[in-house]
């Protein structure tokens, strides 16, 4: 059993979904880690169910990715496999579930400021066209 592990860093390459005979499903892509002098590329992969997590990713994201370590021997030869099993972005807007909602209510509130605006102007000019400063 492997301790679940974490890295974050923009998404660098993103393969294709690959299926076996067998039926077993993967997709591998490559995490750019900044290290300081050297940037570090880490291959992962997705398996089964969980290819979905990168379908909303895009090359060049920041994201955050939870992973596994595997291991295994075949033939005296040794072999490791980072699987990802969840992928966050990185960003701070978009792991803030509230700041979708909190946008859309700013982009409402702002439009019907406008209609308000819009329709107090209207009322007023109606109001001074027949002379009258009291609209009713």
């Amino acid at each position: 059993m492997s301790e679940s592990m974490k890295l974050t860093g923009s998404l660098h390459l993103l393969g294709d979904t690959q299926t076996f005979n067998s039926g077993f499903t993967k997709r591998e892509f490559v995490v750019k880690v900044d290290d300081g002098k050297f940037d570090q590329f880490i291959k992962l992969e997705l398996v089964k169910d969980r290819i979905k997590e990168i379908d909303e990713a895009k090359v060049g994201d920041e994201i955050t990715v939870h992973f596994n370590i595997r291991g295994r021997e075949h033939d005296g030869r040794f072999f490791n496999n980072l699987v990802a099993w969840r992928i966050e972005s990185a960003s701070p807007a978009t792991n803030d579930p509230g700041e979708a909602y909190r946008a859309k209510v700013a982009a409402a509130y702002k439009a019907s400021a406008a209609v308000v605006k819009e329709a107090s102007a209207a009322v007023l000019d109606a109001s001074t066209a027949d002379g009258d400063e009291i609209p009713f």
